[in-house]
């Protein structure tokens, strides 16, 4: 959910990023329950598009992206492509493992390629390359985990999503917290202000098609 907003225009430069998607615009953040959904239009760089290369269209156009979490290992993203048609919907499963690896899945879905099975190995190449700018960029914190106390880190308006995602976790904790001291014997989570959820050192993916298993490297 970082990818939302002038980021996708400053730092994947390489796969879909364009200047005009520099500036944020506004966008809504939906909460449901132990979920969220963000709705944001962008101009981006269709690099995928055969009619760029026709003539037809312009390189930079703008799409849709849905985003849906929900707490605490689940994400789906929805491209819409409102200039070019079509949409493809990639979903992630994060599987922790240790305090410093988690395994991560990835699956992608596609209404716009008729079943051409080199298609989709291109989509899923182009995806993996985005994927791996992701990767690149979360390497470089210093830091691995997300604070779950909102007050912690100072906020723009680019940080609405994932300040709702700070939310959602540490009310999910909170409650965790709360359903094990109900229950004598059982250990409970670490308090919401202790608790902390961040990126992994080991940071390799890998996309897959929808129907197949995704292969961490």
């Amino acid at each position: 959910m970082t990818a939302i907003g002038g980021r996708s225009g400053l730092l994947d430069k390489g796969t879909f990023g364009a200047e005009e998607s520099a500036e944020l615009a506004p966008y809504r953040v939906d909460r449901d329950g132990w979920g969220l959904t963000v709705a944001y239009e962008h101009p981006f760089t269709n690099r995928e598009d055969p009619g760029v290369e026709a003539g037809l269209r312009p390189l930079v156009q703008t799409r849709r992206m849905t985003y849906r979490y929900h707490a605490p290992f689940s994400l789906s993203l929805r491209l819409e492509f409102l200039d070019a048609g079509g949409a493809n919907t990639i979903g992630f499963v994060i599987q922790p493992e240790t305090a410093e690896s988690t395994r991560l899945y990835a699956t992608m879905w596609r209404d716009d390629l008729g079943g051409d099975e080199q298609q989709m190995a291109a989509a899923l190449a182009f995806e993996q390359r985005v994927l791996d700018e992701d990767l690149a960029l979360a390497s470089r914190y210093d830091e691995l985990c997300l604070p779950i106390d909102s007050t912690v880190e100072v906020h723009t308006r680019a940080d609405r999503g994932t300040l709702e995602l700070r939310r959602v976790l540490a009310e999910l904790v909170a409650a965790a917290a709360a359903e094990g001291a109900r229950a004598p014997g059982r250990p409970g989570p670490a308090a919401p202000d202790a608790a902390a959820a961040g990126p992994p050192r080991r940071r390799d993916a890998a996309m897959a098609p929808a129907g197949q298993r995704p292969v961490r490297r």
